[in-house]
């Protein structure tokens, strides 16, 4: 295993989060998710326009693998979740209080 230098970080802002480089693998250590080295990133598509963006997740995800279905979320958006056929992990959150 080789050795991990942590970047300094500048002074935050109450409330603001320090990016960890880290996370995932620390997440697949206490069997939180799993982890997959080849898959580091998502994408994620955000705003208020909710035809054109239910648009991009339907397009988007078919052909994919569905991880969550685009519905209302807990916090009062509408969110989605997915692999594409190439196996890109997309976020698609649409916010409904314009």
């Amino acid at each position: 295993m080789s050795a991990r230098i942590r970047p300094k970080w500048p002074d935050r802002p109450a409330g603001e989060i320090e990016p960890v480089p880290d996370l995932p693998e620390a997440l697949a250590a206490r069997g939180v998710m799993a982890f997959d080295a080849g898959k580091r990133i998502s994408v994620t598509l955000s705003g208020d326009d909710n035809d054109t963006l239910s648009g991009y997740y339907e397009k988007l995800s078919a052909g994919g693998t569905g991880v969550m279905p685009l519905n209302v979320a807990d916090w009062g958006d509408k969110f989605g979740m997915f692999t594409d056929k190439f196996g890109v992990s997309w976020m698609v959150n649409i916010s409904l209080n314009k």
